[in-house]
């Protein structure tokens, strides 16, 4: 069975807005009727990554020494830092995290201080945070509003 470009598309917004939608990695995942796990995770990742201030970013747009370190499922820059992400949707891992009190990963990293693992949980928290208002720059709005006669 091939899949047309656009059905794919159509099918990640489907997963993406059902995530946004409700909050939940499992009815983003029951959402989807054909993309992967892999799939899935990237694009929650991204809406992650997102809320958080990061620029997802178009390999081609990647400067070539960051593209040096290899090619992540995602790359993200904020403020100059950049943040590559590689998806892996590990069935082991996942049996071993529903039976265990803590599982450990051992990579073959120097120092795994730069790494961060997210599960289901993780991606989300960007559901839990409360944001802050800036008062001040609503009255700016509403001020400029009511100059332009626009009602708000």
């Amino acid at each position: 069975m091939s899949m047309s470009l656009g059905k794919i598309e159509r099918e990640i917004e489907k997963v993406r807005k059902s995530f946004l939608e409700t909050g939940s990695v499992r009815k983003a995942v029951e959402a989807s009727r054909f993309l992967t796990p892999h799939e899935i995770l990237r694009v929650l990742a991204e809406e992650k990554l997102k809320t958080l201030g990061f620029r997802i970013i178009d390999y081609s747009d990647v400067p070539p020494e960051i593209r040096r370190a290899g090619s992540p499922d995602i790359y993200a820059e904020k403020d100059g830092r950049w943040v590559l992400v590689e998806v892996k949707p590990i069935a082991q891992v996942e049996r071993y995290s529903d039976i265990a009190s803590k599982v450990v990963l051992v990579l073959n990293v120097r120092d795994a201080e730069k790494i961060e693992v997210w599960g289901w949980k993780e991606l989300e928290e960007i559901f839990d945070h409360e944001f802050e208002i800036d008062e001040e720059l609503v009255k700016r709005v509403r001020r400029a509003a009511r100059e332009l006669g626009i009602k708000i």
